[in-house]
């Protein structure tokens, strides 16, 4: 770009003490400046407009087809493994004790017929009656005991004892299954550790054998306290009482 002055131009910015430093371009001819397009004017024949860019098309995800595979089934919740209780404890045939048993006998003074229950306890009573009034603070438990079962108004009712061999005895395998066939009882009931180890042939602890039933030659058996232990332990009547439930039910 340059100032197109002429000489009188260039004269006046003489006396105003102006210098003019704009550099002129080469061959001393100013460079013409292009007229503003006039408004209105035609785009020249032929001319195509500018068009912008068109926007690329938005891919769109293809749409999607059902499977023809079945969908996976949900986990099905399967209900917890229940393993099966442990057998009943059985009586060890043959297997020699230094125990015997002592013959049984019917109950308040009923005559005791075949059936009903057979109790065994492990404590030793004088005489014939384990519910003798000499019998002490035992034997009027145990006769609670029955009585609140309801037992003194069942006539099967039998008792049973285990006595320690003399030593001049020697060991033989307790007579249970002449006992039950004997009394053939429905219900068998023993009252202590020894009558239980006794009877069923095991060396578990009493608290291990009480709450479930035990299979006594066939007959039905539940595990509970003998009454001198009750005596002593105050605390385990209910649990012996539990005990007796279970052989009601």
């Amino acid at each position: 770009m340059s100032l197109n002055l002429d000489v009188r131009q260039r004269a006046m910015l003489d006396e105003m003490h102006i210098p003019f430093w704009w550099p002129e371009p080469p061959g001393g001819d100013a460079l013409p400046v292009p007229a503003p397009a006039e408004a209105g004017a035609q785009a020249p024949a032929g001319a195509m407009p500018r068009v912008s860019a068109p926007l690329a098309p938005v891919q769109m995800p293809p749409p999607i087809s059902p499977s023809s595979e079945p969908l996976p089934e949900p986990p099905v919740a399967r209900p917890p493994v229940v393993r099966p209780a442990a057998a009943p404890a059985r009586a060890v045939a043959g297997a020699a004790s230094t125990w015997r048993l002592l013959p049984a006998q019917a109950l308040y003074a009923s005559p005791a017929t075949p059936g009903g229950w057979l109790v065994v306890t492990e404590a030793i009573w004088p005489g014939d009656d384990p519910l003798a009034e000499d019998g002490g603070p035992a034997a009027r438990l145990l006769d609670n005991m029955l009585r609140a079962m309801g037992l003194h108004k069942n006539p099967q009712v039998w008792a049973s004892g285990l006595a320690r061999r003399t030593a001049d005895e020697p060991a033989e395998p307790l007579a249970w299954a002449e006992l039950l066939q004997a009394r053939q009882p429905q219900r068998v009931l023993l009252m202590g550790r020894t009558a239980a180890r006794e009877a069923l042939g095991t060396d578990e602890p009493l608290g291990r054998l009480r709450g479930r039933l035990h299979d006594l030659h066939g007959v039905p058996a539940v595990v509970t306290y003998d009454a001198p232990y009750l005596l002593r332990s105050q605390a385990d009547k209910a649990r012996a009482w539990a005990d007796l439930c279970l052989a009601l039910g």
